[in-house]
């Protein structure tokens, strides 16, 4: 199973003449588990079904990882 990134709207740019380097999204369940997406259609339907809907709310966790946390 391969883990299929979301790209965050966070991102890190030490240089405002250089790229914004835009920070992974760790999608997770209900449980707080970070979900592996085993194809890109199961990352559309998680986009849909609960970032498209704000069915939750992005939290930064581990002092440097963004996360989408269901509500």
């Amino acid at each position: 199973m391969a883990l299929t990134l979301i790209m965050s709207p966070y991102y890190l740019q030490s240089n405002p003449n250089k790229p914004k380097v835009y920070m992974p999204l760790y999608a997770e369940d209900y449980d707080g588990n970070v979900v592996e997406f085993p194809t890109l259609k199961d990352t559309k339907d998680y986009i849909d079904k609960y970032i498209l809907t704000k069915a939750g709310h992005i939290k930064i966790k581990h002092g440097d990882e963004v996360h989408y946390v269901l509500d």
